[in-house]
């Protein structure tokens, strides 16, 4: 997550490049304002595409007694996608298994097979589960978005404030900034630019994601033979 405001990005990006330096960003339609607003949405959507832990989130709803839970953009604002296996029905404490194919929601759906446990199938921008759940069970989720900015701490779609930050670091924005600035421009070594742009998010992610252990330490959810530390001749 960015510590600096957009207005302090842009204004140190245009510092670096010699550019007039903006008062504002928003409520102005400057040719060069505008295009510094663009910038930001464009390096952030590059940005955004790898897996940055501050792109997701946890939500929760609550279910209704019919297998169409209603439109998954209204129920998990801003969805991209799920994170798998993070889907639990809370209130039973089973998981929800998915998302379904198309073939195997019709044949769950056409044989009408009853009792947990839950799956879910997505069609329509709709979120489908099966079995049908009763109603008022409280159903969780954590799942990655699009969302670019942070209003304090609200995460948020749209640039719509100075004082916005950017929910990646500042590092890679500028990095981004310099190399999409270039590349529009057409600047000689903008090709470096962008590619010293995605080494900078290859590292800062590096620095965000969790280590990969091959044993099960890290699950806490699966059992297994724990060997505390220590000596083990006594």
């Amino acid at each position: 997550m960015g510590t600096q405001t957009v207005l302090q990005l842009v204004q140190e990006f245009c510092g670096l490049k010699g550019l007039p330096i903006p008062a504002a960003l928003m409520g102005s339609n400057a040719t060069s304002v505008v295009q510094y607003r663009a910038l930001l949405n464009q390096v952030l959507r590059e940005a955004i595409s790898k897996p940055w832990p501050e792109t997701k989130v946890q939500a929760s709803i609550t279910t209704l007694a019919t297998a169409d839970q209603g439109n998954v953009n209204t129920l998990f604002p801003g969805i991209v996608g799920f994170v798998k296996d993070t889907i639990w029905i809370e209130t039973q404490t089973i998981p929800v298994r998915g998302p379904l194919t198309d073939s195997s929601w019709a044949a769950l759906t056409a044989l009408q097979i009853a009792g947990p446990p839950y799956s879910f199938w997505l069609g329509g921008e709709h979120f489908y589960l099966t079995p049908t759940p009763p109603a008022g069970n409280t159903l969780s989720a954590i799942y990655t978005t699009d969302y670019k900015y942070f209003n304090g701490t609200t995460p948020k779609l749209e640039l719509t404030d100075d004082q916005d930050t950017t929910v990646v670091p500042d590092r890679v924005m500028i990095s981004g900034l310099c190399a999409y600035w270039g590349k529009i421009k057409g600047l000689d070594g903008w090709k470096d630019d962008m590619a010293a742009f995605h080494a900078d998010i290859s590292y800062s992610i590096s620095n965000t994601l969790p280590t990969l252990a091959m044993d099960t330490q890290g699950d806490t959810t699966r059992p297994r033979i724990f060997i505390p530390p220590g000596s083990w001749m006594t």
